[in-house]
């Protein structure tokens, strides 16, 4: 489980912020929202506010870098710029500054670790990581570029992987396919059980990258329970589907012309693997005489927002993850964004203490009955482009029971745009009469 992440000079975020999964101890509402491991009082789901722009996306942005660093940076070539370098450009000291992130989280192994890293274009400056045996910190390693030290769990199992690491490289993704076992845990939080999704699904090519993707994720990992739940989710959502399926096409259900090359049709075979199909029922004369089949490319934005999203949100459910997703509602219907939330904050439903933090601009789901106070952050950029957040709970006097959304709207928590209706309209008649002269 994630307890918080730090991290500083991240695209609109220059100064150093946390975001922090843990309640504030003093509010005792839904107390169903907080999961406990080891002791520890964690929240089960976080929602995050704000106008456009103001840095709601680039806080999920700062959680899918580090799980790409940790999960790939072992792949990058000697002396590639490192991808995910993106500092703060509105400011000359930064421009060119190091990045920095820190994160403290539970494995799966429910040890405790903290692991924090620093970078900039080329080269990795700093990488330690830290776990808690007895309740205060250990040392499992620290290097730098120019050293390594090495703690208890991995005393001389590091060295020679340090040699061979490339300055854009992370050991803990390195180390990954040494199999080195006290780095197993860390890596697979990052590499498994911590997931963003970031993808901009109004784009066509992308609905079709989501479905692939999805549809290869259910198909290979040989959970068919999962694929049962995508169903109960879609018929419960009202879709009017009774089963989503899933083909897997092989080389000779492809007729290709003689002149393809063979890489075009190895590209076209690869990108076409999985074949989603939706079953509706067939009328005649309004009887129910069977069943027809549509490709679920031909369904509406919302059916394969389900397909996407509810697959992977009940993948996360079932293997306890942390999953991060930008604009849960885009395409959901407000009531269906409210049980995804319910799914997890209810003990009975998220038994793995799975965690789910979305940025959204669907204010129905501010609410003191789904949400406690240090579950709702708010995001604000100032004139100088540099964006903070902060959580409902921070501010003083906001009492469990007022009504949030209606607070929200009249600008009592920020966190909503500034406009001007009145000057703008004026604008626009004044340029307009301009023209006509």
């Amino acid at each position: 489980m994630l307890i918080e992440m730090t991290f500083e000079n991240f695209r609109s975020f220059k100064d150093r912020q946390t975001f922090s999964m843990l309640p504030i101890n003093k509010y005792k509402e839904l107390k169903g929202n907080i999961a406990q491991i080891e002791g520890n009082d964690l929240l089960k789901s976080a929602v995050i506010y704000g106008k456009n722009a103001s840095g709601k996306s680039n806080i999920l942005l700062a959680f899918k870098a580090i799980s790409y660093m940790v999960s790939r940076s072992f792949e990058f070539k000697r002396d590639k710029p490192i991808p995910i370098y993106e500092p703060f450009l509105m400011d000359s000291s930064s421009a060119k500054a190091n990045v920095f992130f820190e994160v403290l989280f539970f494995g799966k192994n429910k040890v405790k670790y903290k692991y924090s890293i620093e970078f900039n274009k080329t080269v990795v400056h700093r990488e330690v990581l830290q776990y808690y045996p007895k309740g205060q910190p250990a040392l499992i390693f620290d290097r730098n570029i120019n050293e390594i030290k090495e703690g208890d769990p991995v005393k001389g199992e590091l060295l020679s992987i340090n040699k061979r690491l490339f300055d854009n490289q992370l050991l803990l993704s390195k180390a990954s396919i040494e199999n080195i076992d006290a780095l197993n845990e860390p890596f697979l939080f990052f590499h498994r059980y911590l997931y963003a999704y970031t993808i901009n699904s109004t784009c066509e090519a992308c609905d079709k990258m989501i479905i692939d993707l999805h549809a290869a994720t259910l198909y290979q990992k040989g959970k068919p329970h999962l694929l049962d739940a995508v169903n109960k989710l879609i018929r419960e959502s009202d879709t009017g589907i009774n089963e989503i399926y899933i083909k897997e096409n092989k080389e000779e259900d492809f007729k290709f012309p003689e002149t393809i090359s063979e890489d075009r049709r190895k590209q076209i075979i690869e990108s076409n693997k999985y074949q989603v199909f939706a079953k509706h029922n067939l009328y005649e004369n309004e009887i129910i005489i069977g069943e027809t089949q549509l490709d679920i490319e031909d369904e509406s934005s919302g059916t394969t927002k389900i397909f996407a999203v509810g697959g992977l949100i009940l993948d996360a459910l079932s293997d306890g993850s942390v999953f991060l997703i930008d604009e849960l509602d885009r395409s959901l219907h407000p009531h269906l964004s409210k049980i995804i939330v319910q799914l997890f904050n209810n003990p009975e439903t998220n038994p793995k203490n799975a965690q789910l933090i979305f940025a959204s601009h669907n204010t129905s789901l501010l609410s003191n009955d789904l949400f406690r106070r240090d579950q709702i952050w708010f995001t604000e950029k100032n004139d100088k482009g540099c964006s903070t957040f902060y959580t409902l709970g921070d501010l003083k006097g906001v009492r469990k029971d007022v009504p949030y959304e209606k607070y929200y709207h009249n600008g009592l928590f920020g966190g909503i745009p500034n406009l001007n209706l009145y000057n703008f309209f004026s604008q626009l008649q004044s340029n307009e009469e301009k023209i006509t002269k």
